[in-house]
């Protein structure tokens, strides 16, 4: 069985130090050397009280964060272990998802969220639509780096 822990600084080093190969990889593609473990936590743990860490036992597998950018709108990102290895978890973590989201975000005033992600991870597309969010846009050239990036949205229904 998995939880959702608030921020944990050990917890989430954890994760940041054994990232799946596509998520290492979006985070470089979008980051550049800020892409290494420490930075990256430090950037996560800066985004304050909207950052959750997922376990199973002791165990952190991934990472998630949603930063409000905007009045009823907010950013949101997932960086986890290897999807291979920790797949079974991960499908939890999205069944939660796709039940909780929509009171997770009404309690923080979230009306709009976004995320963007690597157009070449084999998973991260998959995820999000199985969670709520569609695709959106296709953002060439993101972050600088020559490859395309999708953006994503979940947008509430009233």
């Amino acid at each position: 069985m998995i939880a959702l822990r608030p921020w944990d600084d050990a917890l989430a080093l954890h994760v940041f130090s054994d990232l799946d190969v596509n998520d290492a990889l979006e985070a470089q593609l979008m980051l550049g050397d800020e892409a290494r473990p420490l930075p990256l936590w430090a950037a996560w743990r800066a985004a304050g009280p909207g950052s959750l860490i997922a376990v199973r036992g002791e165990r952190a597998f991934a990472v998630m964060a949603l930063t409000p950018f905007a009045v009823g709108a907010a950013t949101v990102a997932m960086l986890a272990r290897d999807h291979r290895r920790w797949r079974a978890e991960l499908r939890q973590l999205v069944r939660h998802w796709r039940r909780e989201w929509p009171a997770y975000a009404a309690a923080r005033g979230v009306t709009r969220a976004e995320c963007r992600s690597w157009s070449g991870h084999p998973t991260a597309g998959r995820l999000l639509a199985a969670i709520g969010f569609h695709l959106e846009a296709r953002l060439p050239g993101f972050a600088g780096g020559g490859v395309d990036f999708d953006q994503y949205a979940w947008i509430r229904e009233d």
